[in-house]
């Protein structure tokens, strides 16, 4: 689990998904990527491979994540055909839930659930949950957290 302080607003999904190389350290694939939020800025954020069994461990990934205590979480699912394949979508969508539901017995909320086919620019990413919201990742490269990792060293 990787913590950093946010100097940027968390507004964009594709800004926030372009931020993950910067605060991981390396662009992630086939991923369950939670990002928590505290008084609107990015907490700890910690990542898991995505498997068939990750369903079966949302339980303790979200105490996990609740060690951070953040008022809210942020899944991004990282997946090469997710963006294209609607079989998946109902697969990512039970997830979401199952996340939800084990983030809210440890008192967080889940805000969102975003499904990205790579942490690119130009990757294409949409909300899991059938909400209909969808986008572009914007360039990591640009990302001010990519930018406040350079000026850091």
């Amino acid at each position: 689990m990787t913590t950093h302080r946010a100097d940027f607003e968390l507004s964009r999904p594709g800004a926030l998904i372009a931020a993950l190389p910067a605060v991981l350290g390396f662009v992630p694939e086939n991923s369950l990527i939670l990002v928590s939020l505290g008084d609107g800025e990015l907490g700890s954020v910690m990542r898991v491979d995505l498997s068939e069994e990750v369903i079966d461990r949302v339980g303790h990934l979200a105490e996990v994540a609740a060690a951070a205590a953040p008022e809210a979480v942020i899944a991004v699912i990282v997946d090469a055909d997710g963006a294209y394949c609607p079989s998946c979508n109902e697969e990512y969508r039970q997830l979401s839930v199952a996340l939800a539901e084990a983030l809210s017995e440890n008192g967080i909320e889940l805000y969102a659930t975003h499904v990205v086919d790579q942490v690119a620019l130009g990757g294409r990413w949409h909300c899991a949950e059938g909400c209909g919201s969808s986008g572009v990742v914007e360039d990591p490269a640009a990302s001010p957290l990519a930018a406040a990792a350079v000026l850091e060293g």
